[in-house]
């Protein structure tokens, strides 16, 4: 026991020392930056299976499977990035000297009372299921989401959580409610009219024509470099036949691209495609 005690005790000082330099320096960090961090992130992730759908790798049902899965993630992320962000530096001593106190006695404890390292177990499929039982559904999501809009009807953020809440739910129509409520408060945004346009086009079965066309072409017009513009815009013109038009969309991303080898070679797939449809109908 002794020596367990000493061996632990040192060890415990070893992480201490590797802890301090990050728990006595004060950081902070913005939600907002970690946000659009996370909602960049889920944009590619979209544009990429949008491809793959295009191209007949997945299904339909796939491709809806993949997009909830991806809007209940970001939704996840989201939320819980959304307590006010808290500098460190003032608790990094008080954090440190807890841990200080708090592991040696937790560790000697557990011994005594476990006995022998060896009982320690550790079940990866056991912790995943308790991780997962202990995630908030969509539905706990959209409470929660509401009830925060009752508090504060202006908060812009709320309402695209609402809006893409109602989208992995396929509650389309109250979708386009909610990011039009964003809209009014958010102003000439392009995300926020290209999210729209996303919703219009679900309640539109799939018809990207009529408003989400007018929308589209609102957003490339107030942001010509977006990535999600210009590809929803090549889709557009695409399914009005289009070709040569979406083959101008698509050549513009493909520049903006070019650092992203996975999505280069998706985009070159599509204009490649539209270029023979392009052809065919010359023809």
């Amino acid at each position: 026991m002794t020596i367990f005690t000493i061996i632990a005790a040192v060890m415990i000082m070893l992480a201490l020392a590797m802890l301090a330099p990050a728990l006595l320096r004060q950081r902070e960090m913005t939600d907002s930056n970690r946000d659009q961090q996370n909602v960049i992130i889920a944009r590619e992730r979209l544009e990429e299976i949008e491809v793959e759908l295009a191209d007949g790798k997945i299904t339909q049902d796939e491709f809806d499977h993949a997009k909830m899965e991806l809007e209940q993630a970001l939704l996840q992320d989201l939320v819980e990035e959304d307590a006010p962000a808290q500098s460190s530096g003032g608790s990094g001593k008080m954090t440190l000297a807890g841990i200080a106190v708090a592991i040696p006695v937790m560790t000697v404890a557990m011994y005594i009372y476990l006995g022998t390292p060896g009982m320690i177990e550790f079940d990866p499929a056991k912790q995943a299921a308790e991780q997962q039982r202990k995630m908030p559904s969509v539905e706990e999501m959209l409470v929660s989401i509401k009830r925060r809009l009752q508090e504060k009807p202006d908060d812009a953020e709320g309402w695209f959580l609402l809006g893409r809440t109602y989208m992995v739910l396929e509650d389309h129509p109250n979708a386009v409610k909610a990011f039009e409520t964003l809209l009014t408060l958010a102003g000439e945004e392009p995300t926020v009219i290209l999210s729209l346009a996303e919703a219009v086009i679900m309640v539109q079965g799939g018809s990207m024509q009529g408003r989400p066309e007018e929308l589209i072409n609102r957003a490339l017009k107030l942001a010509p470099e977006s990535q999600t513009g210009l590809w929803m815009g090549g889709l557009l013109e695409n399914q009005k036949g289009n070709y040569t038009q979406a083959v101008s969309y698509w050549k513009k991303l493909e520049t903006l691209v070019k650092d992203e080898p996975e999505a280069l070679e998706k985009v070159r797939a599509m204009i490649s495609e539209a270029e023979k449809k392009a052809a065919a109908a010359g023809s």
